[in-house]
């Protein structure tokens, strides 16, 4: 039997293989398509199938490799979620993200605190509604701003809970890239107040 000293036999067969690949759903189709294939280009199989299992060898390390590193940036990615929740939950003030009408959308732990409800009962709350009657108009005013100017916006209100308490928050806004909603930071100034009422 002749020996085929053509390249192009090879290269035929493997792009035959890949369309079947492609295109086969069944593996034992494949496999008796592709021993046809290399009965009909008479190509010796001591010839080709150490070529194949060459190929599939370095495949199978590419796959392994590729697996090794999904894995490892999956666990990364584990490790920086975990940090951010526990900077963002355990921070000292409160964040907030707010809708274009001021809808409470997210929270953190501090800011379920300040305003003295269960985070999971503030979602689609408006935040206004937690703000005192007499700065209720300046957070209006600061709301505007912060959607209106993409830079940051500060402003001082009174936030009141239903148990009563009063909280003087200082609040430090921006709006987002797409414009839809803000990032509001509350953060608690009635130690300083107080230190300003017995200085004054």
């Amino acid at each position: 039997m002749d020996r085929p000293q053509n390249k192009s036999d090879i290269d035929k067969l493997r792009e035959r293989a890949e369309s079947l690949i492609k295109n086969s759903t069944s593996s034992g189709a494949l496999t008796h398509s592709l021993l046809y294939d290399i009965e009909l280009s008479n190509i010796h199989a001591e010839e080709i199938i150490p070529k194949l299992i060459h190929e599939l060898k370095v495949h199978q390390i590419e796959l392994e490799m590729q697996n090794d590193e999904l894995i490892l940036a999956n666990r990364q990615k584990g490790v920086d979620y975990d940090k951010y929740v526990e900077l963002y939950d355990f921070a000292p003030v409160g964040y907030f993200t707010l809708s274009g009408g001021g809808d409470i959308m997210g929270l953190n732990l501090n800011g379920a605190k300040m305003l003295g409800k269960e985070r999971l009962l503030l979602a689609g709350l408006k935040f206004s509604s937690f703000v005192s009657s007499g700065t209720k108009a300046t957070f209006r005013l600061f709301l505007e701003r912060v959607f209106s100017s993409q830079a940051k916006e500060f402003c001082e209100v009174t936030l009141q809970t239903k148990g009563g308490v009063q909280i003087c928050a200082h609040l430090i806004g921006i709006s987002s890239g797409d414009g839809k909603h803000c990032f509001v930071i509350a953060v608690d100034i009635n130690e300083k107040k107080v230190l300003e009422v017995n200085l004054a």
